[in-house]
């Protein structure tokens, strides 16, 4: 039964649903020294690069591109932190792929996995 008197956006129940994470995407990083981690139920990604910032969701459109910088993944399970890496990425259809450079002797590739909170 519709409320009368409230425009049809205003009534309950009507609008936009809310958002919520849904954990669609895969990650597989490669990684020369480290070799493959594949991670499931992704949420986000955000790349940092000098030149830009990218924060990558479910059905984002397709991309590939180069970073020299920060790469964070966001899954149920943890939150993947890479910095200070050169390397390829490319996410097509929900799969995202990131191939890290190997390095200079005097460069590091600084992985953190800290647990997801709450």
């Amino acid at each position: 039964m519709a409320e009368k008197g409230l425009p049809e956006k205003e009534r309950k129940g009507a609008g936009a649903p809310k958002a919520a994470l849904t954990g669609r995407m895969r990650a597989h990083v490669l990684h020369y020294a480290e070799g493959l981690t594949d991670i499931e139920r992704v949420h986000a990604i955000r790349i940092g690069d000098p030149g830009y910032n990218l924060l990558i969701m479910d059905d984002y459109a397709p991309v590939i591109g180069m970073v020299r910088g920060t790469v964070r993944i966001l899954s149920d399970e943890r939150e993947l932190v890479m910095e200070g890496i050169k390397g390829f990425y490319r996410l097509l259809k929900n799969d995202f792929t990131l191939l890290i450079q190997p390095g200079d002797a005097d460069e590091r590739t600084a992985v953190g996995v800290a647990p997801r909170r709450g």
